[in-house]
């Protein structure tokens, strides 16, 4: 059959990445989708009712875990990292990147504000995030993006986004309004 066409709400994106590779990202997304809602079939039936989140939240409870989780979860650290190349142009000489990478930024309802409290003053000349900006899958991506824009009000400079495998396409507008620039087969 022939393909169909996309959503007018597409359109930025189709432009931007080519309508044959959107198509693909999209069909890609909804395949993961259908896999999720077809979990607990066979002799996993019990995740049908509960999820395997809720039963691991459950176990680190009664073990006495889950408040050293959360602490963990918490305790945000910065890493400095030197990197030198023979070849790099002078007029990246000292140029610092903050790295943000696999957010998860709505793993928990206090991430945000401690991750953005990390970051906040911290010297570079632009901000990159590599992927991951919600920690689930089968779940409205709003809370990760609320959680984003938090983080995000925390640094000034320039920013670049990819996707990650958690993040779906239909998130790139919203991360775009917030001053990151979501880069899609792109380089800057």
């Amino acid at each position: 059959p022939p393909p169909r066409e996309l959503p007018p709400e597409f359109a930025g994106l189709a432009a931007r990445l080519g309508s044959p590779v959107l198509a693909k990202r999209l069909l890609r997304q909804a395949k993961h989708y259908a896999r999720l809602q077809h979990q607990g079939e066979g002799i996993f039936k019990f995740e049908r009712y509960i999820s395997f989140d809720d039963i691991l939240n459950f176990l680190l409870r009664v073990s006495l875990m889950a408040g050293r989780g959360v602490r963990n979860v918490l305790s945000i650290r910065t890493v400095r990292r030197e990197w030198t190349f023979p070849n790099l142009p002078p007029a990246f000489d000292g140029f610092r990147l903050l790295q943000l990478t696999d957010l998860h930024a709505d793993i928990h309802p206090r991430f945000a504000r401690h991750a953005a409290e990390a970051v906040r003053g911290t010297p570079c000349d632009a901000v990159v995030i590599t992927g991951d900006f919600r920690n689930s899958t089968d779940t409205d991506f709003a809370p990760a993006l609320s959680a984003t824009k938090t983080i995000l009000s925390a640094v000034g400079t320039p920013c670049f986004g990819i996707l990650g495998n958690h993040d779906f396409i239909e998130m790139v507008g919203a991360i775009e309004e917030m001053g990151c620039r979501m880069l899609l087969n792109e380089t800057v």
